[in-house]
């Protein structure tokens, strides 16, 4: 929730006392570096830049997300992570409204016929 840095030291205990692994990309400019989703990161940024995210949400990871955000959902009003940063039940309206309307043209274009 962007507001505790591991450090060296950190990353070492939660090496020594629960096994979890840490790994180090630096990235050049240029170069993009794809994140799960709900998979822990930290950025350290070297120098002066500026940072394009973009949320993918597919249909095999529909399911997580929901978990998530029902997850944020139950932490505390104050909490920056509270609210639904990444709008799922938008994302899944706009998809079905899309199907929908391609299917709707589909049946005009030849004569009330289904697919």
């Amino acid at each position: 929730d962007q507001s505790v840095y591991l450090d060296g030291n950190l990353r070492n205990r939660l090496f020594e006392e629960y096994g979890v692994v840490g790994y180090a990309y630096p990235q050049c400019e240029g170069d993009t570096i794809f994140i799960p989703a709900g998979a822990p990161h930290q950025v350290r940024n070297i120098h002066n830049c500026i940072k394009v995210a973009e949320d993918f949400v597919s249909p095999e990871n529909l399911e997580w997300c929901f978990y998530q955000t029902e997850e944020f959902r139950h932490l505390t009003d104050n909490h920056t992570q509270h609210e639904d940063k990444l709008q799922i039940k938008n994302i899944l309206y706009h998809a079905v409204k899309d199907c929908v309307a391609v299917l709707e043209n589909y049946e005009l274009k030849n004569n009330g016929r289904t697919c």
